[in-house]
């Protein structure tokens, strides 16, 4: 495409858009100007006075519309045409208010804007050439006027009036002339489809609104525009319009249905606005052909439908499969335990078996008296009930807490249960606990078996930790205490449980991993990785947080924090 002999100030804030466009208008122009603002914009046209304006409206700094303005002010015969992803009335009535020649709405398509571009250099070159003609005739006349002076000097007195009259016509005329033209050029080049009705009925189309509807101009004029609506949308289309005829506030964008001139349904986007035609209240209504947006937005929805049905059975698969490993760790936490277990239930069995050994001896001696076989009977059924506790709590505690529900329970005794399962069995292994109880208050809502759970891998961990650390130690002849600390103390909300060891401590690398499912710095053979992720877990169903701070080759604590229970007032 030839340049032409015209300069062109483009002005655009969105750089994407700007470097799109910019090789489009080389095609037209070797004199084009670019400015990223109005402020720029209204700079550059000072300095260089370009003939033909291309800007958006909606910029920083200053807008499209304000930066018109004031080039009006410097220069009322430039030729502007603007750009605008925002196709509502009020830009566009606005932008004819201010003299502006030409409107196309973003995204603009390259055919578009070489269109406009050739229909203003045309004007622009015509304008050149009756300015140039202009400026011979006025030389021209300046040579007649030195020829006939004192003939104009007469004539100009006689026709001073009619001059005025004639320029007043004239200037109306060019100026109705230009309006005329400016509303044309937006109408007929719009994006959209625009319509305007007067008293309900069509007064005009634009091509746009034929192209997407198939309904030629004289197919739609002087019809009422509801006849062209699907029946399901006719009220609302019909008290919309009188609604804002009467001046009241009603939707100024919404979507109907209506069939084209093939009979197929399609929807279309509606974007409606009151203004003066021939001294008359009328509805100026652009029109977009919606159809594929809605389309696609259902089949969005569908899929969504279908993506939250697959999440759904996911979730269930995933909440089962936690369930297994909540049980796997319960019962891999119950093995390690059996041996303490075991002594549990052994010391009492042997004092049980030692009454009763007692008593055959006082038998066959006969010395076997009421009051010592009472005695004897008594401590045997204490010691069985001892025994039948610790079965019933191991029982519980492997079978019980999925249905436990969640009750106020004394944190202490949680802590002393899940201690009683295993401090037999750490005490042979030269562990030394350490417990201290601070907590003002002791009672939370929780499943106390789960609660126990973490506490039991709590204090498994720190046996590993204290266990490695003293085969380190011991390789290295150094004396070494294995130890456990519980402490527990509350605050204005929240009771604090810390369980920390003197153990081998966790390298600074792998703090932020420890709650994560499978990872683990013990061997295949010492732990799956899942104690602490399950713990966590466990905690975040009753509204705590578990925490862990260690210092490598020193130390490492666990941190629960649960909220206080409060009696409901």
């Amino acid at each position: 495409m030839a340049n032409k002999n015209i300069s062109i100030l483009y002005v655009e804030d969105d750089e994407r858009i700007r470097n799109k466009y910019i090789p489009y208008l080389k095609e037209h122009t070797n004199s084009l100007f670019v400015a990223e603002n109005g402020i720029q914009g209204l700079e550059l046209f000072k300095e260089l006075s370009p003939d033909l304006i291309i800007s958006a409206i909606r910029m920083p700094e200053m807008d499209g519309l304000e930066m018109i303005a004031k080039i009006k002010k410097l220069k009322t015969d430039v030729r502007i045409i603007i750009t605008s992803a925002y196709s509502e009335p009020k830009y566009f009535l606005k932008s004819i208010a201010l003299g502006v020649n030409g409107f196309l709405v973003k995204p603009v398509k390259k055919k578009d804007l070489d269109k406009s571009i050739e229909e203003h250099f045309l004007f622009i070159e015509s304008y050149k050439k009756i300015k140039l003609e202009e400026s011979k005739r006025v030389e021209a006349e300046k040579e007649l006027h030195k020829l006939n002076e004192e003939l104009e000097a007469r004539v100009e007195k006689r026709t001073a009036a009619l001059r005025k009259e004639v320029s007043k016509r004239n200037q109306a005329l060019t100026m109705l002339s230009e309006s005329e033209e400016k509303y044309r050029q937006i109408f007929e080049n719009a994006n959209d489809g625009i319509l305007l009705t007067l008293n309900g009925v069509v007064k005009f189309i634009n091509p746009k609104l034929y192209e997407i509807t198939g309904f030629l101009p004289k197919e739609t004029i002087a019809k009422p525009f509801t006849e062209f609506v699907h029946p399901a949308y006719r009220e609302k289309v019909f008290n919309n319009h009188l609604g804002r005829m009467r001046g009241e506030e009603v939707e100024e964008r919404y979507d109907i249905q209506a069939y084209n001139k093939n009979g197929d349904l399609r929807w279309f986007e509606l974007k409606s606005a009151l203004i003066r035609w021939e001294n008359s209240p009328a509805v100026l209504t652009f029109v977009t052909d919606v159809t594929e947006r809605k389309e696609t937005a259902a089949q969005l929805h569908e899929l969504n439908l279908r993506l939250e049905n697959r999440v759904q059975e996911e979730l269930k698969k995933i909440e089962s499969q936690q369930q297994l490993l909540i049980q796997k760790s319960k019962l891999e936490s119950l093995g390690e335990l059996a041996a303490g277990i075991a002594h549990e239930i052994n010391q009492p069995l042997g004092a049980i078996s030692l009454s009763l050994d007692n008593i055959l001896y006082k038998l066959t001696e006969g010395k076997l008296n009421n009051t010592y076989l009472e005695s004897k009977i008594k401590q045997s059924f204490d010691d069985i009930e001892r025994i039948k506790k610790i079965i019933d709590h191991i029982r519980s505690f492997s079978r019980g807490q999925d249905k436990e529900e969640h009750r106020k329970f004394d944190i202490h005794i949680v802590i002393e249960n899940a201690l009683n399962m295993v401090k037999n069995q750490y005490h042979k292994l030269d562990i030394e606990f350490r417990l201290s109880f601070k907590a003002n208050e002791k009672f939370v809502m929780c499943n106390p078996f789960k609660l126990e759970q973490v506490l039991l891998n709590l204090f498994s961990n720190a046996k590993f930790a204290v266990d490695e650390k003293a085969a380190l130690k011991s390789k290295e002849n150094i004396k070494y205490v294995k130890r456990i600390k519980i402490d527990t103390f509350s605050d204005d909300d929240s009771i604090i449980i810390t369980v920390e060891d003197n153990g081998l401590g966790i390298p600074q690398k792998f703090i932020k991993n420890v709650f994560d499912p499978f990872f683990t710095t013990k061997s295949i053979d010492s732990g799956t990785g899942l104690g602490l992720s399950i713990s966590y877990g466990i905690i975040k169903e009753m509204k705590g947080d578990i925490m862990v701070k260690s210092l490598e080759n020193e130390y490492t604590r666990m941190i629960i924090e649960l909220p206080i229970y409060r009696e409901k007032k």
